[in-house]
């Protein structure tokens, strides 16, 4: 099985039909990830979804852009390379016998909604948001990220509802751009050092849309055209994409600890985890070998005000395995 992820968190989507048709020729199922693309479906405003790309299933998170809970997620299985009884013999190992019926409750209430007025609301909040986007564009120097910005052998959609707001450009990182916005009214959806993306949905109605646009306007005012651009954090080292174990987890988690001074990690081996988000993705984790490029590129997220998830967030210490 391949497994394909389309849109990102960006809203953006590749050209997931014709990759689909390729695995298929090996006779190989494909599953996509659709998470921020459980909407796609409801709007010829939006990419074509994975369904309609002949995806043999698809997981979408129903609580990011439909009405669903925290947690709310589905599956869907079409075609025959998929079997549905290994899938829910699958799901029976992992899932529990007590489910959450508030949780099951709120995803019927997010199919009822999208099988009557939710795809009217949200084609509606679409042609709104990309009427406000025309209307900053024309009358502030906000910069928006645009399709034809990007690639195009790699990116053939974009979601219209979500907004990146490019901030570097004024000299502001989008941690710092978070959090101006915020005096404004606004909470993005994610930041970072390049800008902010917002994301517009189903529930927002005109009322909202005025409200936002007044924000972004007085957000605008505060810029500075001629600043100087903020420079662009790096991607992770790729000591991070490729770590040097020296334990594996279940040894580093029962052997003793200690703290060190960052500063003095170097050749260590981890004993706790460290993340960064966005994305996400631990940078390291119990049993790697902490590498010098791992603790630059940490550095450089904290000066850039991003977001680190770790036993101490100031970075004065790390947990180590006591030697």
């Amino acid at each position: 099985m391949v497994i394909l992820t389309s849109p990102s968190f960006h809203g953006l989507s590749g050209h997931l039909e014709e990759q689909i048709k390729l695995i298929h020729g090996f006779d190989i199922p494909v599953m996509v990830d659709e998470a921020h693309g459980v909407h796609t479906h409801f709007s010829p405003l939006l990419p074509k979804d994975a369904l309609q790309s002949g995806a043999d299933a698809v997981i979408q998170s129903t609580h990011k852009t439909l009405s669903g809970f925290t947690q709310c997620s589905w599956m869907h299985i079409q075609g025959h390379r998929v079997s549905a009884s290994r899938i829910q013999a699958a799901l029976r190992i992992l899932q529990t016998t007590s489910p959450s019926y508030i949780l099951l409750l709120s995803l019927e209430g997010a199919m009822a909604q999208m099988a009557t007025d939710g795809p009217e609301k949200l084609t509606r909040s679409l042609e709104l948001t990309a009427r406000m986007k025309e209307q900053l564009n024309r009358d502030t120097p906000l910069k928006f990220l645009e399709l034809d910005e990007l690639p195009l052998q790699h990116v053939a959609g974009q979601d219209l509802g979500k907004l990146y707001l490019r901030t570097a450009p004024f000299g502001l990182s989008g941690f710092q751009a978070a959090n101006l916005l915020r005096l404004h009214g606004l909470e993005p959806e994610l930041a970072d050092s390049g800008g902010v993306l917002l994301m517009l949905t189903l529930a927002d109605d005109e009322e909202h849309f005025i409200a936002i646009e007044a924000a972004l306007r007085e957000f605008a005012k505060t810029l500075d055209p001629s600043a100087d651009a903020f420079p662009l954090l790096t991607e992770a080292p790729w000591a991070a994409l490729q770590p040097n174990l020296a334990l594996t987890p279940r040894e580093a988690w029962y052997s003793e600890k200690e703290l060190t001074p960052f500063d003095q990690a170097i050749g260590r081996v981890c004993a706790e985890t460290i993340t960064v988000y966005p994305p996400g993705v631990p940078v390291l984790l119990p049993g790697e070998v902490i590498e010098v490029e791992i603790l630059d590129y940490l550095m450089q997220v904290k000066k850039y005000g991003g977001n680190i998830v770790c036993d101490n967030h100031t970075l004065q210490t790390i947990t180590v395995i006591k030697e």
